[in-house]
């Protein structure tokens, strides 16, 4: 993995020391010091953050230029074409193999907390809390609050919460929370699954995977654990589902993810803590404006059988946060449209449908960005420049080779 990581760094490297005339290399590396990224680098074999939210990271760290040059082809300012050309086809092939190879879930020790194995809708929550923290924790009581009393009359409905976690903290407090819910709401349709491991980043599309495989559901919403919306949002993904006119959908308004302020996210937990649930009404935006630009992810309702199809996500290459859920819907787009349409390079571009309702916001709390393991971004960063930026012929045999490698 080193090898092909190197290799991968060093052709991002010759693209950014040749790109002066078509990167303003200052401007950028201001503004990713706005954006406070490189504090969200970690390094593993550091054991460490490689920058602080008010400066550049280390000089000294390894392919600090091949990172830059990563992000600034992930963000739009440099050509993700120049990837593609200049990276040998042997390497790239090794990446896709890596895909292909079986994912070691048995590998896994896995608890199991099944009540409903066979609902029409399952509503998947991956979550695992940050170093020593109970924010993420907070953030899930109080989503699954909300969404015991949104499903309490609708006995088709199945909540999954996949926990990732060294002992059963997170996992007794939530089973504990669950059964109060199910005492206040009458829903008993939830499923706890706790993958036990101390991993420093999130597992998360392992998780979304573990709940297709395990609850045999005909739909499946995967879902952010920081994201809450209001009872509408429950009733967009009913109505598409029995309209019968596509297999995956974002149900949420225009694509577009609305931000609450630290002080609004305060208000909504601190009066949870005292045992009061706010409407979200109050919250929501009057006027979402239109953009061409959809947000990745966050919530993504796919038809079981298609999740299987394309693979899933692809724990296979990518552990943390990056692309995983635009790696996923570019998955849904090459498998669902015809090859002459598959000629697009970003997320967002072909078949997918989406909610115009203003009333299906979702509504993202504030909290501190996720880390990115420094360590081992370039393969899924290369994967996922594949996915966008490969030959079309090419991606649909590889979409081909992967068919139900979950």
């Amino acid at each position: 993995m080193k090898e092909i990581n190197d290799k991968i760094a060093l052709t991002l490297e010759n693209i950014y020391n040749q790109s002066s005339k078509t990167l303003d290399k200052d401007r950028f590396n201001k503004i990713m010091l706005e954006a406070t990224e490189y504090a969200r680098w970690f390094s593993l074999e550091n054991n460490s953050l490689v920058g602080r939210v008010n400066d550049p990271c280390d000089f000294s760290f390894e392919h600090r230029t091949a990172h830059t040059a990563r992000t600034a082809m992930l963000w739009g300012w440099l050509d993700s074409n120049l990837f593609i050309e200049k990276i040998d086809s042997d390497t790239m092939n090794e990446i896709l193999n890596i895909r292909k190879r079986p994912y070691p879930y048995d590998s896994l020790e896995i608890k199991k907390h099944i009540n409903c194995k066979n609902p029409k809708y399952n509503f998947v929550i991956p979550v695992k809390e940050s170093d020593g923290e109970l924010t993420r924790t907070y953030h899930l009581r109080i989503l699954c609050n909300y969404l015991m009393m949104y499903l309490r009359f609708r006995k088709d409905w199945a909540v999954t919460i996949v926990i990732q976690e060294d002992n059963n903290r997170m996992t007794d407090f939530i089973l504990e929370n669950l059964n109060k819910f199910k005492e206040q709401y009458g829903f008993e349709n939830f499923n706890v699954f706790t993958v036990v491991k101390s991993d420093k980043f999130m597992k998360k599309s392992c998780c979304y995977n573990l709940a297709c495989k395990e609850i045999e559901s005909e739909w499946q919403i995967n879902h952010d654990v920081d994201l809450v919306f209001t009872s509408k949002f429950i009733d967009g993904i009913e109505n598409f589902c029995r309209a019968n006119i596509g297999k995956y959908f974002q149900p949420y308004c225009f694509g577009k993810v609305t931000q609450l302020s630290p002080e609004q996210t305060n208000v909504i937990m601190d009066t949870h803590e005292k045992g009061v649930l706010l409407a979200i009404e109050p919250f929501l935006e009057r006027k979402v404006i239109v953009s061409p630009v959809k947000a990745p992810g966050g919530s993504v309702v796919v038809k079981r059988d298609l999740m299987i199809e394309v693979g899933g996500y692809d724990p296979h290459v990518i552990e943390g946060y990056g692309p995983e859920d635009s790696m996923f819907w570019l998955k849904l787009e090459l498998a669902t449209l015809k090859p002459s349409n598959t000629g697009f390079n970003e997320p967002h571009i072909g078949g997918g449908y989406y909610s115009n309702h203003i009333e299906t916001q979702i509504l993202h709390f504030s909290h501190p960005l996720g880390l990115i393991d420094v360590d081992n971004a370039f393969i899924p960063f290369a994967y996922y420049t594949f996915l966008t930026h490969g030959d079309p012929k090419d991606r649909i045999e590889f979409m081909n080779s992967i068919k139900g490698n979950l």
